[in-house]
């Protein structure tokens, strides 16, 4: 059958005025009280065809995370079950943001997460977008919207603090065993990459990482590596260590988003 292209089967974009985070689709924006330096783009994506997979956590996943994104002074792009066309518009309006501050010489903070199924292929890995029909090399190659264009958009090499939050890897197709990292960014100045699970495992839909990284995020006096080092412990002890999150730190210095 036909692919459809992306963008054909688009999900309703949501006004603060009319959208509940739990109630439709879309995407909107919750401004911190004072700084416009931090920002953070948060997707789940849970309302998929049969053939993909529905799941049922991720939309929970998103409300932790934004919240405690914004308690800890993040301006919030909060997007739900949405296409590949919305995905990368997302993904565009947040680099805007941040590189606004970049030319306002701030030390702007970029925060991305994404909840939702997470597929390797060919050595690329993909989040998977809502209107993806059905799960095939062809539908992931259309659709899917690979890892490393999120880390294009969202990480300023030495010109801000970057944190790429992959809470996916919920299926695994043909011949993937999982998602890895993204080793051509793993020594990259300022860019900090966590997976909810290991390289080369699967992570179940329980929401145990999300409810490990929100209750730990806003903690004072943590360095990032601190928050997610415990974030592993917390999930790889209550998995029964079944699910080991994986984290590749390339900040340098310390980061703190609640200062001592």
């Amino acid at each position: 059958a036909p692919v459809t292209p992306p963008g054909a089967i688009e999900a309703a974009s949501a006004s603060p005025e009319n959208d509940s985070l739990s109630g439709s689709s879309g995407c909107e924006t919750v401004y911190a009280d004072t700084d416009r330096d931090r920002w953070a783009l948060v997707i789940s994506n849970q309302g998929y065809t049969a053939s993909v997979g529905p799941l049922a956590n991720t939309h929970l996943d998103n409300q932790r995370l934004g919240d405690a994104l914004q308690v800890t002074g993040f301006n919030v792009i909060q997007c739900r079950d949405i296409g590949a066309l919305e995905t990368r518009n997302a993904l565009s309006q947040f680099a805007r943001e941040i590189d606004q501050q970049i030319d306002v010489s701030a030390d702007p903070v970029a925060f991305f997460y994404y909840s939702g199924h997470g597929i390797n292929l060919g050595g690329r890995n993909y989040m998977v977008p809502v209107d993806m029909p059905d799960i095939n090399e062809t539908t992931i190659e259309t659709y899917g919207v690979g890892f490393d264009e999120v880390l294009n958009r969202i990480w300023f090499p030495n010109e801000s603090t970057s944190f790429a939050v992959f809470d996916a890897c919920r299926n695994v197709y043909g011949g993937s065993k999982g998602l890895q990292p993204i080793v051509a960014h793993a020594s990259g100045a300022g860019l900090f990459q966590a997976f909810a699970t290991a390289p080369g495992k699967v992570a179940a839909d329980n929401g145990y990482y999300s409810e490990a990284l929100s209750s730990v995020l806003p903690e004072a006096g943590l360095r990032a590596e601190i928050v997610f080092n415990r974030v592993q412990d917390v999930v790889a002890e209550r998995t029964g260590f079944t699910q080991i999150p994986f984290n590749n730190d390339g900040i340098a210095g310390e980061f703190y988003f609640v200062e001592p």
